[in-house]
């Protein structure tokens, strides 16, 4: 059977505009919670927080529980900071992070 190049192409942008809105997404809940106490969002790059949203995004692909993803994330961010970060802060962006993955699984798929 041949391969549908056509549907494979399309698959693949729907994968990439789906992970592009995942992190502009998961983005502004980094910017709310703010775990590393960056203040004003006006104030500091636009991108300040997409390493941070890169590496948990890969997390929740994988299936990290929110105590998971804290743990990761602290551990990220004194290797990548040299610093660690209230662990409050951490623990309140892992499970915003995670409820927020969770509904994505959940939400209705818009129609073709």
């Amino acid at each position: 059977m041949p391969i549908d190049k056509r549907a494979v192409r399309s698959q693949r942008k729907e994968f990439r505009d789906t992970i592009e809105r995942q992190r502009n997404e998961l983005r502004e809940l980094a910017w709310e919670g703010d775990p590393l106490f960056l203040g004003d969002e006006s104030q500091s790059p636009q991108d300040e927080y997409d390493c941070i949203v890169d590496f948990a995004l890969s997390r929740l692909h994988r299936g990290a529980d929110t105590p998971t993803l804290a743990a990761d994330l602290a551990g990220f961010f004194a290797e990548h900071f040299g610093a660690s970060t209230a662990h409050r802060s951490i623990a309140e962006f892992a499970a915003n992070a995670v409820s927020w993955f969770v509904s994505q699984a959940t939400a209705p798929k818009p129609s073709r």
